[in-house]
């Protein structure tokens, strides 16, 4: 079964879209990302999901200020 990240983007996007905390954003977007791949996945592929969420979680760690400063422009 493959698990789709779209979901746990358009939650981050909410969170931000709220001005809640970045951090907070940031840390629950990694969390529902690693809590899915270990509900739907085994094995290799549960570690190939892991390191997709860690690649999604370092990037919006290190490039989502400027997305999180215009989300709350918008509003």
């Amino acid at each position: 079964r493959s698990l789709r990240f779209n979901q746990f983007s358009k939650t981050h996007d909410t969170c931000y879209a709220r001005q809640r905390n970045k951090i907070t954003c940031d840390h629950e977007f990694y969390s529902n990302m690693k809590n899915g791949c270990d509900f739907t996945t085994r094995g290799n592929i549960r570690r190939r999901c892991s390191g997709t969420a860690n690649g999604f979680y370092y990037a919006v760690r290190g490039g989502g200020a400027g997305r999180y400063e215009k989300r709350g422009r918008q509003c």
